[in-house]
């Protein structure tokens, strides 16, 4: 897709599975515990497609957690790289639905808010 989807170093060997998406939404508990669900998005690609945004919504140190579990190496940068591309995606989204718009409504303030809460990160 793009060259964040590559290894930084050229090294095939930190490629993993990534799901793309994975938040709250996407996981399920089945009787045998949780799940992800929702595997449109899914490739090959650095640790770091997933982990930047299960980092950012967790309550734990997530990137330790998988150094940890994997003896990979996290680099912190493509993290970043990695939000402020989920960011730019958001923008690209929002400004033609709004500017669609025929008229201001509960929809169009939340994209408005969105929007400004989003270029305010980048």
């Amino acid at each position: 897709m793009d060259a964040l989807d590559a290894s930084g170093s050229g090294d095939a060997g930190r490629l993993v599975v990534t799901h793309g998406e994975p938040h709250p939404g996407n996981a399920v508990r089945t009787a045998t515990g949780l799940v992800l669900v929702d595997w449109d998005t899914a490739r090959r690609a650095e640790p770091e497609r997933d982990l930047w945004l299960v980092a950012a919504r967790a309550d734990l140190d997530v990137v330790a957690r998988y150094e940890d579990l994997t003896a990979g190496a996290v680099e912190r940068s493509r993290l970043r790289a990695r939000e402020r591309r989920w960011g730019l995606a958001d923008v690209a989204s929002f400004v033609p639905d709004l500017l669609a718009a025929e008229h201001a409504g509960a929809d169009t303030a939340w994209q408005l808010e969105a929007l400004a809460r989003t270029i305010d990160t980048l």
